[in-house]
């Protein structure tokens, strides 16, 4: 599905072999009257608190099998692009870069410009969602 998402919108993204680089980590939550996408960077932690103030409601991490039939992907396997009708919360500290990796499988991953991933999702916002 993600190569056909690149392919169709003419993306500078590739799917590549995992290799060193910026990853990020995208999750997927319920926030009561919406559902959330949460992009950050690899090794950072969520703060929900910051998310609840920001939405106005306490996120709810979605569980595998509803990721799964919401978005037809993986739970550990988000891309940060291709999921639709969902509100996207990209973490601030992910614009410190300009190209990020995110996986997609065990050993392949989408590498592409951090400016894909704010133009090609309908809802976004940059918002500092992570714990310092």
């Amino acid at each position: 599905m993600i190569d056909i998402f690149i392919k169709s919108n003419n993306l500078t993204a590739k799917i590549v072999p995992k290799s060193e680089g910026t990853f990020i980590r995208c999750r997927l939550f319920d926030a009561g009257a919406e559902v959330i996408l949460t992009i950050s960077l690899k090794g950072t932690t969520i703060d929900f608190s910051k998310i609840e103030s920001f939405l106005g409601s306490k996120p709810k991490l979605i569980d595998a099998d509803k990721v799964m039939e919401e978005t037809g992907y993986s739970k550990d396997f988000l891309p940060p692009i291709s999921i639709y009708g969902v509100k996207v919360l990209i973490d601030s500290k992910v614009f410190k870069h300009n190209v990020v990796q995110c996986l997609i499988s065990d050993m392949l991953c989408v590498k592409l410009p951090v400016s894909e991933i704010n133009d090609f999702n309908d809802d976004v916002v940059e918002v500092d969602i992570t714990k310092e």
